[in-house]
């Protein structure tokens, strides 16, 4: 028995797995990155704008609730590039996605 000739254009299995992931990798580092800091940006906005509201301006719960969320918010930006912040992590799967995607993408040469 020998074994069926294989062509020698045939796709890598691999290679195509390789280029999925780093497709994959690449978008949730773009969307890692840029959506915390939307949200970010988007919940100081909206603390600003509960506190300035004159509906809201005396009341104590409403200044303490914005206090908070944007002491969280305070938080995530200077944990951006600590060990487990969304900048470094939102950057290593982009690096990595994009070395998946080279190395997907590379031509192996053929047997002769």
């Amino acid at each position: 028995m020998t074994a069926p000739a294989t062509s020698a254009h045939a796709p890598d299995p691999r290679a195509a797995l390789a280029r999925l992931l780093g497709i994959a990798l690449v978008a949730l580092g773009l969307l890692l990155g840029v959506g915390v800091e939307y949200h970010m940006r988007d919940v100081s906005r909206w603390a600003g704008d509960l506190v300035a509201s004159p509906s809201h301006a005396g009341d104590p719960a409403v200044r303490a609730n914005a206090q908070y969320h944007l002491a969280r918010v305070d938080a995530q930006r200077r944990a951006r590039w600590s060990a487990f912040g969304h900048g470094t992590w939102a950057l290593l799967c982009s690096v990595g996605g994009a070395a998946l995607l080279w190395r997907g993408t590379r031509r192996h040469p053929t047997a002769q």
